[in-house]
């Protein structure tokens, strides 16, 4: 945690802002959480530099609400890293967030259940999968996505022949089950906007 680490501790955030921390050999160069419950309403997590994630969060049950999101980067979830987290993202912005990996905007790892309203992801890239998210790492992931728009996200790597780009120019999913509502695709580019 560049910026902050906390764990186990219920947390009430309002309009904090988490900006320019450099972590570029461990994960959440933002923050750090861990074990948490309660919430985070207002701010923004921006220009951070991360092995993964600008913000880490393992194991926690928070709402996100009125967050952006801008101009991470990392190897893995360029905005948010999750692992084994319930969630719910509420009118957030993932924009120019980036991964060398998976995950432009969002990486999640193992079992998490996330569900996102309201949520907006513009020009989100990854090297190797979802340009915008990827769920389903090592896990049975429960997403839902209502009402939400991912725009001119992009995968940029291709398989080892070359001939074929990696698949979720917006979103990728493995397993799990993954519900959309309300939602539009515009300008992603990969072999396949969804996959």
């Amino acid at each position: 945690g560049g910026g902050i680490y906390s764990q186990d501790t219920p947390l009430t955030w309002t309009n904090v802002n988490l900006q320019g921390q450099d972590l570029s050999r461990c994960s959440g160069a933002g923050a750090y959480l861990a074990g948490n419950t309660g919430s985070w309403t207002g701010g923004e997590i921006s220009s951070n530099v991360s092995f993964s994630g600008a913000l880490f969060a393992s194991d926690i049950q928070m709402t996100l609400s009125d967050v952006d999101f801008l101009n991470n980067s990392s190897a893995l979830g360029g905005g948010l890293l999750l692992a084994d987290s319930v969630l719910s993202l509420e009118n957030l912005l993932f924009q120019g967030n980036t991964s060398t990996g998976a995950g432009g905007g969002i990486f999640g790892y193992y079992s998490s259940f996330v569900d996102l309203d309201a949520v907006t992801f513009d020009s989100n890239e990854s090297g190797d999968a979802g340009g915008a998210a990827y769920f389903g790492y090592n896990g049975t992931p429960t997403v839902s996505i209502n009402n939400s728009t991912f725009t001119d996200n992009q995968v940029t790597g291709s398989n080892t022949s070359g001939s074929c780009p990696y698949p979720g120019g917006a979103l990728i999913q493995y397993g799990g089950t993954l519900d959309i509502t309300g939602t539009d695709f515009t300008g992603n580019v990969a072999g396949n906007a969804t996959y």
